[in-house]
């Protein structure tokens, strides 16, 4: 069984709707999965009104959830692959709350990411990779759309030059 840790910036604070991240995923001998990491300014955002209720296991405000979110990677690697500098994005939408499933989600991956880093990419996102919080959240889809990819922007969240 393979040990799977979230780690968040202590800086970053719950409820705010972007900020600093980092996510790992840990092999402690017995998985065969590849050992990965990457630190990311994250953003999200849904429909929803400020706390996103569906966070709470409540139902969202305007019955379904709709949403999206995009991590730009400062730092990352899976395996002996670099993942750094890319962007990793997804829009996803639930016809009720996140957590009674039945979501639809497409995944974009960075233009300038290598053949080798978008499947890396997919092996994340989709959560075959394991670790947190793609793991969990790949349950609540019943359609998983092809992934596009897209330019990334180049400016950080903060609105400076990266």
């Amino acid at each position: 069984m393979a040990g799977i840790r979230w780690h968040r910036n202590r800086n970053q604070r719950p409820l705010i709707p972007g900020g600093r991240t980092t996510e790992r995923t840990q092999d402690y001998g017995t998985s065969s999965k590849v050992k990965w990491f990457y630190e990311a300014d994250y953003l999200q955002a849904c429909n929803c009104d400020y706390g996103c209720p569906c966070e709470f296991a409540a139902p969202p405000t305007r019955g379904c959830c709709e949403g999206m979110g995009a991590w730009r990677i400062s730092n990352g690697q899976y395996g002996e692959l670099s993942l750094s500098g890319l962007g990793l994005g997804f829009a996803a939408r639930w016809p009720k709350a996140i957590h009674e499933g039945n979501g639809t989600v497409c995944l974009f991956f960075d233009e300038k990411a290598s053949a080798k880093q978008r499947e890396a990419l997919v092996q994340i996102a989709s959560g075959q990779a394991g670790g947190l919080p793609f793991e969990i959240i790949v349950t609540t889809f019943s359609k998983i759309l092809s992934p596009v990819s897209s330019p990334s922007n180049s400016t950080s969240m903060a609105g400076t030059a990266a």
